[in-house]
């Protein structure tokens, strides 16, 4: 790297740090003879030792002939870089304060309609078939499959059946639910573990697959989703859902 661009990096203008290398090869000498050096008009030469005075590079003597200009040492470069780092520093705090982190933000959408929540199976599915080696967790109830998406449905009860993928459910124990259990004691498998909750618990069905946690209202008439993105808020439902899973007895499968 050239020291002209060393010094752009430190903050100088690209004329200014050409101004300034000049100064330092020269020693005290007029605007005429700077701008004869480097090549440059001495019009501009003017307003850049102007500007380097101001930055304390450069220092002006008058004398009854000239202005005569002199670069400031090196080492000011660096004693300006430590003033600045301070103010940084000093300024910090209510900088941080100030700062909104958008990557730290969830990203929640919501889609309506009985279209929204097929695509967001879909999705699910999708997201399944690139990741078959994560586990999905799902809490609720499930005849809203069986009643709207039948075909979704035969695809979930398929999957779940031919052991891609790995998933832990807790449902209410409504005749869906137990028949879906009914049909995967006939393939076993150690992928696939269902819990019931004696109760009518849940009112919607929950999905958490990855970072992603899908939120499905079932209500006729008023059929939506809501997606939430966000690794934080996923962990905490993760964790809710492991308190849940080790406080409800097994239902097995074989």
């Amino acid at each position: 790297m050239s020291i002209e661009k060393m010094l752009e990096q430190l903050g100088l203008e690209q004329k200014q740090a050409l101004v300034y290398l000049t100064c330092l090869q020269l020693g005290k000498d007029s605007a005429f003879h700077i701008a004869e050096k480097c090549g440059l008009k001495r019009s501009t030469v003017y307003i850049k030792l102007n500007e380097l005075n101001i930055k304390g590079l450069v220092q002006i003597t008058k004398t009854s002939k000239a202005k005569l200009y002199q670069a400031v040492s090196p080492k000011r470069l660096l004693q300006q870089i430590d003033f600045r780092k301070k103010q940084i520093e000093e300024s910090l705090p209510l900088l941080l304060s100030l700062y909104k982190d958008e990557s730290q933000k969830p990203n929640i959408e919501i889609f309506e309609g009985k279209n929204a929540l097929e695509q967001m199976n879909k999705e699910i599915f999708h997201y399944i078939q690139q990741n078959p080696t994560e586990e999905i967790l799902s809490f609720g109830r499930i005849d809203y499959l069986e009643r709207y998406y039948e075909k979704t449905f035969s695809k979930w009860v398929k999957q779940v059946q031919y052991k891609q993928f790995r998933t832990r459910q807790i449902f209410n124990k409504g005749a869906t639910e137990t028949a879906l259990v009914k049909t995967l004691q006939k393939n076993a498998s150690a992928q696939h573990d269902v819990r019931f909750v004696d109760e009518e618990l849940f009112s919607n069905d929950n999905v958490i697959c990855g970072d992603t946690m899908y939120i499905f209202s079932i209500v006729e008439n008023n059929l939506f989703v809501i997606v939430i993105h966000n690794q934080e808020i996923i962990q905490t439902y993760k964790a809710f859902f492991d308190l849940a899973w080790k406080g409800i007895k097994k239902t097995p499968l074989s």
